[in-house]
């Protein structure tokens, strides 16, 4: 099976920014979607997420963590759209992801 790139929009760029001094460990969870990311999350349903995907992981000492991407199988691309804390990350990822839409950015 052929890794995949790992890609941030700006959204993702910043949300990861937004994390400081736990950027780093971030960017090592989620370098883990290079491998079956599809295996690694959930897939989403509901009018503002569908054909999305839901990866979850643990910063020590911050808790625990989300990140949607989608899945651009003809590129082998994984793309990070939006990246936040577990709590009220859902509505928070829907208003995002329902921007990123009116711009025609996805």
């Amino acid at each position: 099976m052929d890794s995949y790139s790992v890609e941030l929009l700006k959204t993702a760029e910043d949300d990861l920014d937004n994390l400081k001094h736990k950027r780093d460990e971030a960017v090592e969870k989620l370098r883990e979607l290079e491998e079956n990311p599809k295996e690694k999350s959930s897939a989403l349903s509901g009018h503002d997420l569908p054909s999305l995907y839901c990866y979850s992981f643990n910063l020590k000492g911050s808790g625990f963590y989300r990140a949607i991407f989608d899945l651009i199988e003809e590129n082998i691309v994984c793309l990070l759209l939006v990246i936040g804390p577990r709590e009220n990350f859902y509505f928070k990822a829907s208003r995002k992801i329902r921007d990123l839409k009116k711009k025609g950015l996805i």
